[in-house]
């Protein structure tokens, strides 16, 4: 009897799959008095608009396996999450010590969903595959500013989808012809979000100048299915 052959895995196809795991957001916030620190009365104040939480989603994609071993393909995803950081003085400090009695400030940032649209390059032994990817991101973010003094307000607020990048790398296993599980790194950087506020009724020229830092970092887990037999 003959020997009966051993095909390696075939890592070319469609596949579509879900996402569940971890995100880890930094956001950095600056408040810098308008027109200087002197004339506000107010020092530059550094905010924590920091946060991690839950993020699941789904996605979707095609590799061409070439050259025996490698792998090429694109991919695209969105993720949902919670991601909420806030930050509040109460009193606000004042220049060059001190406090402003009576007031509060509080600057704080919401990130819902997010996105990319990746390449992925990678190495296959088999049924394993190891990938870097990295593209285009996107995501849905919501800052807000509010300063409450005595006899004025001091507000800003956005709520738009911001571009970015994406870079990360991975691991994934073939269970069937079918089925495939990943584990997965990404990190995203996107726009900042800027603004400035002066305060109603209207102080200017003093106010204050924001600047929120966004990125997030993910670790995930994937199921993947792929359309038809192998």
């Amino acid at each position: 009897m003959a020997p009966v052959a051993i095909t390696a895995y075939d890592w070319t196809g469609w596949y579509f799959g879900a996402h569940l795991g971890g995100a880890w957001s930094r956001g950095d916030v600056s408040d810098s008095p308008l027109p200087n620190a002197a004339v506000a009365g107010q020092p530059f104040l550094p905010f924590d608009n920091d946060d991690a939480n839950v993020v699941g989603g789904i996605q979707g994609g095609y590799n061409r396996q070439f050259a025996r071993n490698w792998v090429a393909g694109i991919e695209a995803d969105i993720s949902f999450t919670s991601l909420r950081g806030s930050q509040t003085y109460a009193p606000i400090p004042a220049f060059p010590a001190g406090v402003i009695a009576g007031t509060t400030e509080t600057l704080s940032r919401k990130i819902d969903w997010f996105g990319s649209v990746r390449g992925r390059l990678g190495y296959a032994w088999d049924r394993w595959l190891v990938y870097a990817t990295g593209g285009y991101a996107f995501a849905k973010i919501k800052t807000n500013a509010i300063s409450l003094f005595p006899a004025n307000t001091y507000s800003f607020s956005d709520d738009s989808v911001k571009s970015g990048w994406t870079v990360g790398a991975g691991m994934e296993y073939a269970l069937a012809a079918n089925w495939t599980v990943r584990g997965e790194y990404l990190y995203y950087n996107f726009e900042d979000v800027s603004g400035v506020s002066f305060g109603v009724p209207s102080t200017a020229p003093v106010g204050s100048s924001y600047l929120w830092e966004n990125q997030i970092h993910t670790a995930r887990l994937a199921l993947n299915y792929k359309p038809g037999l192998r």
